[in-house]
């Protein structure tokens, strides 16, 4: 007998307490970024974040490892719920808020899928052998949601999808370079493992923090392609209203400061404290603030 998980019913009380829970969730995980997002009006804030929720599910199945090749009990469970809310057969309150959402703004369920589908990849193969491979993963957990977000934000004309995803690879892998040792040491390697013997480098030294000049060099590699994906990306702003074009440019300023940072000072990536120090973003808040 397969057992059928609760349905939740819709309706004022229930969207509500969906947007709340992902609003907590989205604060725990993105919170030091959110100041980037907050000149937008209050509807599209929690829209936003209902999408944020849905990426931090799935950089959270990241962690699971399906030793056999196949699915895991639970990265079906997830599809499935989602496949269901678009049926309005909701499984859980932040899922009643994203599908409300997509259905706001017209976002195709596609995007939601190839996310998800980002977290599979990873599951099942647990590695890149090209940098063409980490591209596609960085499209499905970078250039997807941004092509979605795009909508939240509000666009004045149509053709904004390439920008787009050149932007949010950008901002991807910019993240990710950023989380190099920790993801080491959690045994997540987000380095083709063409560059990684070509280079030389050894990851053991990274996870001790150790500098090398095989490190160094497979650093100023990834921030020149991703400082391509972000001029590629840069023309998105041309699309976006003014607090949109807003977001999204002190979103841009921050990837633009780490990668300045790390092509100067690769070590910066070794450092605990994380690339920038306080000050650099105490200034990048203030001119977002300020609206420079």
């Amino acid at each position: 007998m397969i057992e059928t998980r609760p349905r939740i019913e819709f309706n004022a009380s229930t969207l509500s307490r969906g947007y709340q829970t992902c609003r907590s969730a989205v604060q725990d995980n993105f919170g030091r970024f959110l100041w980037m997002f907050g000149n937008l009006p209050g509807e599209r804030r929690n829209d936003l974040q209902a999408l944020l929720y849905h990426l931090t599910k799935c950089i959270e199945l990241l962690d699971l490892d399906s030793t056999n090749g196949l699915p895991l009990d639970a990265w079906s469970e997830i599809r499935d719920d989602l496949s269901d809310a678009f049926l309005d057969q909701y499984t859980s309150l932040p899922l009643m808020a994203l599908v409300a959402t997509c259905r706001k703004h017209r976002i195709p369920k596609q995007y939601l899928f190839d996310m998800l589908d980002g977290a599979d990849t990873w599951i099942r193969f647990r590695e890149f052998r090209t940098f063409d491979d980490l591209l596609v993963f960085a499209y499905r957990m970078g250039g997807a949601p941004t092509v979605a977000a795009v909508s939240i934000l509000d666009f004045d004309r149509p053709g904004f999808e390439i920008p787009a995803i050149r932007a949010g690879q950008g901002v991807f892998l910019t993240f990710m370079l950023t989380n190099l040792v920790r993801d080491l040491k959690a045994n997540r390697v987000f380095i083709a493992k063409q560059d990684i013997q070509q280079s030389g480098v050894v990851l053991n030294q990274i996870k001790l923090r150790h500098s090398s000049s095989e490190f160094e060099q497979l650093v100023r590699i990834y921030g020149l392609r991703i400082e391509r994906l972000l001029s590629d990306g840069a023309p998105l702003s041309g699309y976006l209203e003014y607090d949109g074009r807003r977001s999204f440019r002190s979103l841009m300023s921050v990837c633009r400061e780490i990668l300045s940072t790390i092509l100067t000072r690769p070590e910066s990536l070794l450092n605990p404290s994380g690339v920038l120090a306080k000050k650099n973003w105490f200034t990048l808040r203030t001119r977002h603030l300020l609206g420079i």
